[in-house]
């Protein structure tokens, strides 16, 4: 009988990596497919160059799907894609200055008008409390433990992968990351992330390579922490303590502006 209930939970075992397996090669084939995806919009978005209906071929990814088909079909309410390009342009650079949402919020009816108006969304923050409790101490942050390590060093802060650049030996700072930050893991000694949970993709990484990481941390860390702050980070219980801030420069980092 133990033989068997042992053989039982030995193929279960089996199974489930047998399926691991098979769904990390399904991640891979649908990356795989963006890829193609985004060659297929670059051939389009060349054609609308060349016609002189958008400025470049990359423009066309300012376009909707069903905007770029209505075209081709000949049925498109516009034919004025320049002026789309311009105005998600516009939109997106304003996207890009406004500040970001709370972690955690909630809507009641239309939620459009919520964008239009930031303060709506920030009265509607469900951790504003949290947030406030953990704001009582100014040297002092914590968001979810995600690979053990206890690491003392200098800081880079960091709004986008360009900004990383010569990363050495610091503890790298950001917002969010994607799979494209990878290759910067080795190059850092610590991973402070504001936004993120235990599966995401950051976490994950960092947790295969032995990479001291902290997700989801509250109480402003983009705010609080500045290139060049000495701070001691513990990845095993989710605390980042700022040790010295006297050497911060904010030179290296541009926040974006409050719209």
């Amino acid at each position: 009988m133990a033989e068997e209930s042992s053989l039982i939970a030995t193929q279960r075992i089996l199974m489930f990596l047998l399926g691991v397996r098979h769904r990390e090669n399904t991640r891979f084939a649908r990356t795989k497919m963006w890829g193609c995806f985004r060659s297929v919009f670059r051939a389009i978005g060349n054609c609308l160059a060349r016609l002189g209906l958008i400025d470049q071929k990359m423009d066309v990814f300012y376009l909707t799907i069903d905007e770029i088909f209505a075209f081709v079909d000949g049925r498109s309410v516009t034919n004025n894609l320049h002026g789309l390009v311009e105005l998600r342009r516009a939109e997106t650079e304003g996207y890009e200055k406004s500040l970001p949402p709370p972690e955690r919020f909630m809507t009641r009816g239309a939620c459009g008008p919520y964008w239009l108006f930031p303060s709506l969304v920030d009265d509607m923050n469900l951790l504003k409390q949290l947030e406030a409790e953990a704001s009582s101490d100014p040297n002092v942050l914590t968001g979810t433990p995600c690979c053990p390590g206890v690491v003392e060093a200098a800081v880079r802060v960091v709004y986008s992968i360009d900004e990383a650049r010569g990363l050495d030996d610091e503890i790298l700072v950001t917002s969010r990351t994607d799979p494209g930050w990878v290759p910067l893991y080795p190059l850092c000694k610590g991973l402070l992330i504001e936004r993120g949970s235990l599966l995401s993709h950051s976490a994950v990484v960092a947790r295969e390579l032995g990479l001291p990481t902290i997700v989801g941390i509250s109480g402003g860390l983009m705010k609080r922490l500045k290139t060049g702050m000495k701070v001691r980070m513990d990845g095993g219980k989710g605390k980042v303590t700022i040790v010295r801030d006297g050497d911060a420069h904010e030179e290296d980092t541009q926040e974006p502006e409050e719209s």
